[in-house]
């Protein structure tokens, strides 16, 4: 296995992104389908005690940057950059999209795109040497 020679050299824990994987090989029971009460607890753990108002506010925030691709870069939208969403995707409770239509397309993600969007968000006032201080500069 071949890995940077970072600041780790060659001693140090082997991060899974560093390890081989075989995807060739076919897993282990793949028609075995996992039972309602156990999925409805893999849900639970996944959700990692994310308050129900917190997985809102997310889904709201991607509706809102949906709303400001349609209206500032429909050519994005139209490229395919937005999908709305099918009636089977809204109902998965797993995915939780709240009462939102449409969602991005990540795969191919123009982030130069979704920077304008940040960008218009939230600003700070920029103060002397053209800095920006979260806080009140200490002397």
């Amino acid at each position: 296995m071949t890995r940077s020679s970072g600041s780790r050299g060659r001693h140090g824990r082997i991060r899974p992104h560093e390890r081989d994987t075989d995807d060739s090989v076919a897993i282990i029971g793949e028609g075995i389908h996992v039972t309602q009460e156990h999925s409805e607890s893999v849900l639970t753990t996944l959700s990692h005690d994310r308050v129900v108002m917190t997985r809102r506010n997310y889904r709201n925030r991607i509706e809102e940057m949906c709303t400001f691709l349609q209206e500032k870069y429909s050519d994005y939208c139209t490229a395919g950059g937005v999908q709305l969403l099918s009636e089977e995707e809204r109902a998965d409770p797993e995915l939780f999209h709240y009462n939102n239509r449409h969602d991005l397309k990540y795969q191919g993600m123009n982030v130069a795109i979704i920077l304008a969007f940040f960008a218009t968000k939230k600003t700070k006032n920029q103060r002397q040497n053209n800095l920006v201080y979260a806080y009140p500069k200490v002397s």
